[in-house]
């Protein structure tokens, strides 16, 4: 076992976060997190907040926080390429339970 087994296949009870590099010049690569999926979008907010805040924080904006954050899910488009489509608040539960997104992009607002 090489420790990936543990997480074969992440359920509706988990979730990969991923800040992506491309979109931080803090961050040299990416940074991903694991972990218990929240019920809501908001939750899921504050808790990207509480893993990564310090590479979210942004100098430019005061009173930066969880609110500045949106989410995206990676998503193939039809020639193959992959990018980060937004996810709409409401639809939070059925992307994770019926769509079963493996990677949710953690984006600064700004």
């Amino acid at each position: 076992m090489d420790g990936m087994d543990r997480f074969p296949v992440l359920g509706p009870k988990i979730v990969k976060l991923v800040l992506p590099a491309a979109f931080y010049s803090k961050l040299k690569e990416d940074r991903y997190a694991v972990v218990f999926r929240p019920s809501t979008y908001e939750e899921t907010k504050k808790l990207a907040w509480k893993v990564f805040g310090l590479c979210l924080y942004n100098d430019d904006v005061l009173d930066f926080d969880y609110r500045n954050i949106t989410l995206r899910c990676s998503v193939k488009g039809q020639k193959g390429e992959w990018y980060w489509a937004d996810i709409m608040p409401e639809d939070w539960e059925d992307m994770v339970n019926i769509l079963a997104v493996e990677e949710t992009g953690v984006f600064s607002r700004f």
